[in-house]
Order: C-alpha cells, then sequence, then structure tokens
C-alpha cells in the first residue's frame, strides 16, 4: 500500500506540471490580449458587418415569405435560411384548463391531464438513516470516488471572460 508521503509527492509533481503549463500558456494568452486589443475596432467592425447584413437577410426572407413555400429553407455558402414552423406554446391559466377539461372532455381528462405524486428526494435526503429504511428507501454510490481539482485551474470559458472583460475595460 502506498504511503500519504507518496501520494503527496505526486500531488506536488501535478501542481508542478500544472504551474509549467500555466507558465509556458500565460505569455501566449498575454500576446493574444495584445492583439486583440490591438485589432478591436477591425474586430468590432466586423461584428457590425455581421450584424448588417444578418438583419438585410431576415428583413429580405420577411417580407419574401411566398418564395419559401417550397422548400421552405435554402443553403448558400454556408448559410442555411428561410422559414422554420414554430413549435409555439400553449397559453393560458392552468387552473381553468383543468376545470374545463374536467367539464367538457371527461372522457379525454386521463390523455390531457396529468396528476402526479413523486417523493421530494431533497426533503428525502434530510432524513436520517432509521427514518428512511422505514419507509424503503435506501441510499445507493454513497462510496467514495477518487477526485482530482485544479485549485487555480484555468478554463476556456474564464479566459474567454477575461477577453471581454478587457475589451469591455478599454470601451469604458
Amino acid at each position: 500500500m502506498t504511503s500519504h508521503e507518496v501520494i503527496a509527492a505526486l500531488a506536488r509533481d501535478l501542481a508542478n506540471a500544472q504551474r509549467r503549463l500555466n507558465d509556458y500558456v500565460e505569455p501566449i494568452r498575454q500576446e493574444q490580449r495584445a492583439m486583440v486589443r490591438r485589432r478591436r475596432r477591425g474586430i468590432e467592425n466586423r461584428i457590425a458587418e455581421v450584424a448588417v447584413a444578418r438583419d438585410a437577410l431576415h428583413q429580405a426572407i420577411d417580407q419574401n415569405r411566398p418564395l419559401f413555400r417550397k422548400p421552405r429553407t435554402r443553403a448558400q455558402e454556408g448559410v442555411k435560411y428561410g422559414l422554420r414552423k414554430q413549435p409555439g406554446k400553449l397559453v393560458g391559466d392552468a387552473d381553468a384548463i383543468v376545470a374545463a377539461v374536467r367539464e367538457r372532455m371527461p372522457d379525454k381528462a386521463t390523455e390531457l391531464l396529468k396528476t402526479t405524486t413523486a417523493p421530494v428526494k431533497a426533503a428525502l435526503a434530510k432524513l436520517p438513516g432509521k427514518e428512511l429504511a422505514s419507509i424503503g428507501v435506501t441510499l445507493e454510490d454513497t462510496g467514495d470516488k477518487v477526485t482530482i481539482t485544479m485549485v487555480d485551474a484555468d478554463d476556456l470559458e474564464a479566459f474567454v471572460k477575461l477577453m471581454l472583460d478587457d475589451l469591455g475595460e478599454e470601451a469604458a
């Protein structure tokens, strides 16, 4: 069996490897941030161009709906455009709908209405083991699982957020 000292040494090795990776990547990230700052105006201009082009296409499609009866969509240079049927949404007071279905369509009530009774798992999780056992509930998957988390780990979302924050600071 491995001692805690050996496992701690492996954790230190992992932390050192992570630090070396961070040290290697950080200058790249700095260059990338600097490049984004230098090219910010161009990026904003291209984003605006995309918005204008998208709006123009949207208006053209909206104003020429008959052209999209069949086929409803088309593709051109990687852009799929046209009309798509929306799923729609049911709107109404739930209590009124239930009452109306029971009154006007009692034979379809089981098909159109759902009545559920289900255990509240969050509340059950707070009960002691004896009480859980008395109602036939058992806890599963309570064993230990290996976990390794880099405390100061960077992820792509944080990096993107940082870049966007940098752009936002410059705009202010």
